[in-house]
């Protein structure tokens, strides 16, 4: 069964409690493929249906879910990869002979345990960048005052409600007693 249809995809410049920019993507497989419009998003729905308002085809909202997206199919494949090794043993691209004719012994040993356990590395760092990646993109996600106040002026959201947040964000907290 394929799954495909219209779905918004990268999430970005958010001001919590007010609003986020995501662009509606045509998808397969829940893969972003081609952007049809973006918005901000003003409140979202269970039934992936949102409140808000159209904002063109923001760039950095586009390259955020197909950065997204690289990011969890190299965990995937990485985890994919990882899975594979254990089940069947890493791919040997060099077989321990090879190496004993082109190197000295002990090197040669060493360069196959090397390329051997090189599969499990590259499985590990793969899957766990991808993760890492895909999560700080969505720590590292609040929108600048600037940028929340252009969002404003293009979309005629009220820019005081902004003023204000980034006023009481910005605010010292009471003091600890």
């Amino acid at each position: 069964m394929v799954v495909f249809g219209l779905r918004t995809f990268g999430d970005c410049s958010e001001v919590p409690d007010h609003f986020h920019v995501a662009t509606k993507f045509f998808h397969v497989w829940f893969i972003p493929l081609i952007p049809v419009g973006s918005f901000l998003v003003l409140e979202e729905e269970d039934d992936d249906s949102f409140r808000g308002m159209s904002v063109g085809l923001d760039f950095r909202s586009t390259l955020m879910a197909w950065f997204r997206t690289f990011w969890v199919l190299l965990a995937l494949g990485s985890l994919g990869m990882g899975i594979t090794a254990l089940i069947n043993g890493p791919p040997v691209l060099v077989d321990a002979q090879t190496l004993a004719d082109l190197l000295p012994a002990a090197v040669a040993g060493v360069a196959f345990k090397a390329v051997y356990y090189g599969a499990y590395a590259a499985a590990a760092l793969g899957f766990v960048l991808g993760v890492g990646v895909y999560f700080l993109t969505h720590v590292f996600n609040e929108a600048s005052e600037a940028r929340a106040r252009a969002l404003c002026e293009k979309t005629g959201y009220p820019i005081e409600l902004i003023d204000l947040y980034f006023a009481n964000r910005d605010a010292p907290g009471e003091p600890d007693e």
